[in-house]
């Protein structure tokens, strides 16, 4: 048989290839299998998560007293999610993915994206907030810690004196050695004139 430059025929030797330079049926087959169970298996991949599960992150996990911050979670397209964070509720429809600049990873999946911005406690510490799906339910939470203030001057590199610094008493003194050095070689210059 002829099929375009590949030949296959009866004739073979014991390494697999025909004696005309083609390659055996076997080898044929044995391509042809592995070409689908890698098209055709990578299907498996994609579907090893379970639809409920929802990823949610936080735009920024540690922030100051009174800042924004942003959270979002995956959920199915359509249903209605409920952020809940320190007493405000927030709730939102999730929207498909890849609208409003989502992750071209999401798109492979059936998941979609919703977010809600809240504002931090004042008070410095760790705070949780949880993320429900209406059809998906559990979303997960979310942890942000709250900083605590920072003062003005703490922590701060010094950028003026405090008084006589190292650097000036330095040059105080070099400026007495030069003084010296020409009080001498006046008073020799002088002995040696008269």
């Amino acid at each position: 048989m002829n099929f375009g430059s590949w030949t296959f025929t009866q004739e073979s030797d014991n390494l697999g290839t025909d004696i005309y330079g083609g390659i055996t049926m076997k080898k044929f087959a044995l391509a042809l299998m592995a070409s689908a169970a890698m098209v055709l298996g990578m299907g498996v991949v994609a579907n090893a998560y379970p639809p409920g599960a929802g990823v949610v992150t936080v735009s920024s996990s540690t922030v100051g007293p009174g800042a924004p911050f942003t959270v979002s979670a995956t959920c199915q397209p359509g249903e209605i999610v409920t952020f809940v964070f320190e007493g405000d509720t927030v709730t939102v429809t999730c929207g498909a993915a890849g609208s409003a600049g989502t992750a071209s990873m999401l798109s492979l999946s059936s998941a979609g994206i919703a977010s809600a911005t809240f504002t931090a406690p004042t008070e410095p510490g760790t705070y949780t907030g949880t993320t429900n799906g209406s059809l998906t339910g559990d979303l997960g939470s979310f942890t942000i810690t709250v900083a605590a203030p920072t003062t003005p001057g703490s922590g701060l590199p010094a950028t003026g004196t405090d008084g006589t610094s190292t650097m000036t008493l330095i040059a105080i003194g070099l400026f007495a050695v030069g003084a010296g050095l020409f009080g001498v070689s006046r008073f020799r210059s002088r002995t040696v004139a008269a």
